[in-house]
């Protein structure tokens, strides 16, 4: 998988859009003959300034493979956009060729004896579900009070939603200033010394709180006697994790 950093020795464009990183030197120098794929197009580090269709064109003529979108962007009108900005692009039959063979050697074929979800949202919120974590007593009933700590963003995702509330009220939970189970959501919790110590306050004051990890389970308060790591801060993690916490 390629990072969208920029290397300047090799010029002012991300990696994924370079051909003289991804042909020049990781092809042509280092010699590599596997399949290339690239981080989500939608990241800021890449679209900033430039369509989700034009960053996979350029993806594809610099010397990726495959092409990775994010961020919820499952619709069919995301695939018409990269399929129209491709067509458009001028790329060589030659490239196009060669990204599909190098695919199609890593490509497990669809046996009848195995199941794969209808659709390619079925198949994150499976994904999601699996990768919950829970421990204590995390159930939140009708009423909760929603504490999120910010959370910087990184360079390369950009300012991105994230969180618990939206998702619990989609389960029928009504989200209150001050009635109902506490809930604390954060995200990356090891990264932010400060965080830490809001967090131990608040349990101190609600030891029955829910602590909900979005980021990097690497930090978990011993305060923290009901907990879920989520291990992902997308939509259908959010959503796993309300309906784990609802689930009667």
């Amino acid at each position: 998988m390629i990072a969208h950093i920029v290397v300047p020795t090799y010029g002012d464009e991300p990696a994924t859009i370079s051909p003289r990183i991804m042909t020049g030197l990781l092809r042509d120098e280092l010699g590599f003959e596997g399949v290339a794929i690239t981080d989500g197009l939608e990241m800021g580090a890449l679209s900033s300034g430039r369509s989700i269709g034009e960053g996979a064109a350029l993806a594809l003529a610099a010397g990726c493979d495959g092409l990775l979108v994010g961020g919820g962007r499952s619709g069919e009108d995301v695939v018409d956009e990269l399929a129209g900005s491709i067509a458009g692009a001028g790329i060589s039959e030659e490239r196009l060729t060669q990204a599909a063979n190098r695919l199609a050697k890593v490509s497990r074929p669809i046996g009848a004896s195995r199941h794969f979800p209808a659709s390619g949202e079925d198949a994150a919120h499976q994904a999601a579900r699996q990768a919950i974590r829970a421990d204590g007593d995390v159930h939140v009933g009708r009423e909760a009070v929603v504490i999120q700590l910010a959370s910087p963003s990184t360079i390369a995702a950009g300012d991105i939603p994230w969180g618990m509330a939206e998702a619990l009220k989609g389960r029928g939970v009504q989200i209150t200033p001050d009635r109902g189970r506490v809930v604390i959501v954060v995200r990356d919790l090891h990264r932010q010394p400060e965080n830490q110590a809001e967090v131990a306050r608040l349990l101190a004051r609600h030891p029955d709180a829910v602590l909900v990890e979005m980021g990097l389970p690497l930090c978990r308060p011993q305060g923290a006697r009901a907990y879920v790591a989520t291990n992902g801060s997308g939509r259908v993690c959010a959503e796993a994790a309300a309906e784990r916490m609802t689930r009667p």
